[in-house]
């Protein structure tokens, strides 16, 4: 696990913490990286395949922004 990794990972888990309903999200063994397009992650939580998480670095403010979308079915990655 890279720092880069481990950092987007927590920022998942911090915004599942602030969710009650994403019990599953606060471990952060429970979140997997699936991809990413250019400078966005995208990363999922392990039981839960509706809802998936954008994760952005900004380079300039050093600050990372999580964005979660709730899909009407179910989105799986190979």
């Amino acid at each position: 696990m890279t720092y880069k990794d481990s950092l987007f990972r927590m920022a998942v888990v911090g915004y599942c913490n602030s969710l009650p309903n994403i019990e599953k999200g606060t471990i952060p063994t429970n979140v997997s990286f699936k991809g990413n397009v250019g400078d966005k992650y995208i990363y999922q939580v392990k039981g839960i395949d509706s809802l998936i998480f954008e994760v952005l670095y900004l380079k300039d403010t050093k600050q990372v922004l999580v964005k979660a979308y709730d899909c009407s079915m179910s989105v799986v990655f190979e």
